[in-house]
């Protein structure tokens, strides 16, 4: 009976890390995306909320407090590795998958650092790409050179943000 009440608080313990990582993820997002744009395609990416796995690694990389006290004395890695689960049963398959990526480079100094500054350049676009840049596109079909473009000029790289703009 006691091995049953230690797994009961463990899987306790486990969701509320998972809801308390979720909100501050949603909380993250709200913060750095600014005030709402005006035109409806870069209203529209505004009001999507990338993966939640770039959100905790921005979080992690810029040493965020909020983050420290939520993760408690945890590993980044088992910190992911809770988010798996999270999207798992919230049946993302995509952020489950990238959660799960991020985990695995969260294994190697090397290959953290990298990803950091990946995933935080591509979130905190501050400044729109010069006019004309998508034409090194010009060799691939319509459909890839629009997509290209919507990236570009909106700064958001993520599948999410294109999926839905398109």
């Amino acid at each position: 009976m006691k091995h049953e009440d230690t797994w009961g608080n463990q899987n306790q313990e486990l969701a509320a890390l998972q809801r308390t990582l979720i909100k501050l993820c949603e909380n993250h997002w709200s913060d750095i995306r600014g005030p709402e744009p005006a035109s409806g395609l870069a209203r529209a990416l505004w009001a999507v909320t990338p993966h939640f796995a770039d959100l905790i690694v921005d979080l992690y990389g810029d040493s965020d407090p909020r983050f420290s006290e939520a993760i408690w004395y945890l590993s980044p890695t088992k910190v992911l590795a809770a988010l798996v689960l999270a999207e798992i049963v919230r049946g993302d398959a995509e952020g489950a998958r990238l959660a799960h990526e991020t985990m695995m480079l969260f294994e190697t100094p090397q290959a953290r650092e990298i990803h950091i500054d990946s995933v935080r350049s591509r979130l905190l676009v501050k400044v729109r790409p010069e006019r004309g840049r998508w034409h090194k596109h010009a060799h691939h079909d319509p459909f890839f050179m629009s997509l290209a473009m919507i990236s570009e000029q909106t700064g958001r790289c993520d599948f999410q943000a294109v999926r839905l703009a398109w």
